[in-house]
């Protein structure tokens, strides 16, 4: 038997140090799997594989470029399919295709998280948002509805989007793809309704607080929600219209709680609670919500996180969303949905080396998308090392919530905004 010398004690440590980045490395080639599960399915003599064109399409997103000349680029390092060929493969998919091969990544996704507990149990808040895409060519597009913006009225292509909202970090979990039709308020809840159902049902969430834009303030949306939330014993919050009611409310000039109602042209009703809460500006703002709240100020402060997000796919600029000029709706709604994979494959990394290896094991969101397909590292996961950078203060508030949630017994909610992975 030999003794154990300080050569030993060092050489262990260095394996024991290693270990984050094996972790991560065996995290990136899962995230690389679920992508290559989304891609289109080939026929059987064609001369590039699933992965070849995900290896392609996030290269293309790196770069920030058009997919029809990201393959001219990529060409430079690598051999591949042309623009052509991806846009003939992506041509050929529905809107049912492209829903059918989402589901399925997001399910893989979803089995992953169970398997490492992670979101075991999160106190976490749930927003809808509609992330659009600025459109130039044919209006008359069953896809395309006007919106106005920035003081300017603009055509686009939209997405209802349910995310998952943890203090300043933002996971999406559904997105669907939002026709003309959607800016008249009963289609707007037929969507709202679906993509609500589809979130808790895939990731069995128990109850949870559900914040809105203003853009969803009307009849049958509250409506929805109101019946919704009493279903599923959730809540949910949105800021209000500054109706003549509602004006008579803020011009009392104090914060206050009334019970309220607005009624549309069809004279059809929803009533729920209106709060008038002042601002960080010392400005009274009104909400509409089903919270039973005795402090005003509580409910600006809920809302106030919505806006405090770092990963933002709402953003035209996000290195996940690949450009296009293509008029097919079915390869828009694609590349959309890789942007929101590639978003939630990233949060899911973070979140579970934080919570195992600390806060110095941070992957920024464009040193992720450059690993994505990188064999540099798959020679040497070690590399992974320079990877890593402390992280930012929303993911350090982060973990000290998941530490002070996961000490609590698992049966005893601490509250109404639980997200629960049975």
């Amino acid at each position: 038997m030999t003794e154990d010398t300080d050569t030993d004690d060092y050489e262990e440590r260095n394996v024991l140090k290693c270990f984050p980045e094996k972790m991560a490395h065996t995290f990136i080639k899962k995230s690389e799997r679920a992508l290559c599960q989304f891609m289109p399915r080939s026929h059987g003599n064609s001369l590039y594989t699933r992965k070849d064109f995900a290896k392609q399409l996030v290269y293309i997103a790196c770069h920030g470029d058009f997919i029809s000349n990201g393959s001219r680029v990529y060409n430079l390092e690598h051999s591949g399919a042309s623009g052509d060929t991806i846009l003939h493969h992506l041509h050929n998919l529905s809107m049912e295709d492209v829903q059918c091969l989402y589901e399925g990544v997001n399910k893989y996704l979803l089995q992953l998280i169970k398997k490492h507990n992670i979101y075991r149990r999160v106190n976490v808040q749930l927003a809808v948002d509609f992330t659009n895409k600025k459109f130039y060519g044919k209006h008359r597009d069953e896809w395309v509805r006007k919106i106005y913006k920035d003081g300017e009225w603009m055509r686009v292509y939209g997405w209802m989007m349910v995310s998952m909202i943890h203090k300043d970090l933002k996971y999406p979990l559904c997105i669907e793809p939002a026709p003309a039709t959607v800016a008249k308020a009963e289609k707007m809840a037929e969507l709202l309704k679906k993509v609500l159902e589809k979130t808790y049902s895939f990731c069995s969430i128990y109850s949870g607080l559900i914040c809105l834009d203003r853009e969803f303030f009307n009849v049958k949306v509250i409506n929805l929600l109101q019946s919704f939330c009493k279903w599923h014993n959730s809540q949910w919050l949105m800021p209000a219209k500054e109706t003549k009611s509602v004006k008579k409310k803020l011009n009392l000039g104090v914060e206050g709680i009334y019970p309220h109602h607005i009624t549309n042209k069809k004279r059809e009703r929803a009533h729920f609670t209106l709060v008038i809460a002042y601002n960080d500006e010392g400005e009274l703002r009104p909400f509409a919500t089903n919270i039973q709240v005795e402090n005003p100020k509580e409910l600006f402060l809920i809302y106030k996180r919505r806006w405090q997000i770092e990963t933002n796919i709402r953003s035209t600029r996000h290195p996940f969303l690949i450009n296009t000029t293509s008029l097919h709706m079915p390869i828009r709604d694609y590349l959309m949905r890789i942007a929101v994979i590639c978003c939630f494959a990233w949060m899911v990394i973070n979140t579970f080396m934080i919570n195992e290896y600390g806060l110095n094991y941070w992957i920024t969101i464009r040193m992720f998308i450059v690993l994505l397909f990188n064999e540099t590292i798959d020679e040497n996961p070690e590399k992974l090392k320079k990877a890593f950078t402390k992280a930012p203060l929303s993911a350090q508030t982060m973990e000290r919530e998941l530490s002070l949630i996961f000490s609590n017994s698992l049966h005893k909610p601490q509250n109404h905004y639980i997200f629960i992975i049975k």
